[in-house]
């Protein structure tokens, strides 16, 4: 996964008509829980080449975490340019599979 920087984010989704699909996961580089999900997620980025996967450290994304109201690491955001910048939130990390449903089901 590529990591990327709020100002990347933001220029990115100002163009919501020519961005393809993505996800963004979020995470903090001292939690423990955010490094077992970011692990999740190599297998599923593997599983999924054709989706592109980004990552984003919110100890440097306020305006992210104020604009979508996150409400604890580790989520991932699936953002698609039909939800005009409104993504879907995922808090949950179960399961590599069920990380590929909801990827699968919501960006492809």
């Amino acid at each position: 996964m590529e990591e990327i920087n709020e100002q990347e984010l933001f220029e990115r989704l100002e163009h919501v008509e020519v961005y393809r699909p993505f996800g963004l996961y979020l995470y903090t580089p001292l939690c423990g829980t955010c490094k077992a999900g970011m692990r999740m997620m190599h297998v599923v980025e593997a599983m999924l080449p054709d989706i592109e996967l980004l990552q984003i450290n919110l100890n440097f994304s306020p305006r992210l975490v104020a604009r979508y109201q996150v409400r604890s690491v580790p989520g991932l955001f699936l953002f698609d340019p039909k939800r005009r910048g409104e993504p879907v939130q995922v808090y949950e990390m179960r399961s590599v599979e069920h990380l590929f449903n909801i990827i699968k089901d919501v960006i492809r």
